[in-house]
């Protein structure tokens, strides 16, 4: 009986934490966000204003590490990138106040 119970209070400890994505993220999907460029292990990555973390692949043109800008991208189907909630591909990116 008291493994039983163990069982059951180690899944409910794992349990505690586990967050239920609402929409995943999957590869083709574009997304746009705004936030701080900063960097990351691998990639550079953006901090979004709602603290979403996402590595970047491609092009950031002039901007670099600390500046707030506006980027879309879409999720590759696979990435070397292994930091954030998902790898975007850089398609445009432009000062924070030119988000739509």
């Amino acid at each position: 009986m008291r493994h039983w119970v163990l069982v059951g209070v180690v899944a409910a400890t794992l349990g505690i934490g586990c967050k239920q994505e609402s929409s995943p993220l999957k590869p083709g999907q574009t997304h746009t966000v705004r936030g701080e460029l900063v960097t990351g292990v691998e990639c550079p990555m953006i901090v979004t204003t709602d603290g979403k973390r996402f590595s970047l692949i491609g092009e950031l043109g002039r901007f670099k590490v600390g500046d707030r800008v506006c980027l879309r991208g879409s999720i590759p189907q696979a990435s070397y990138c292994m930091q954030g909630e998902a790898t975007l591909e850089v398609e445009a990116i432009g000062a924070e106040d030119s988000c739509p």
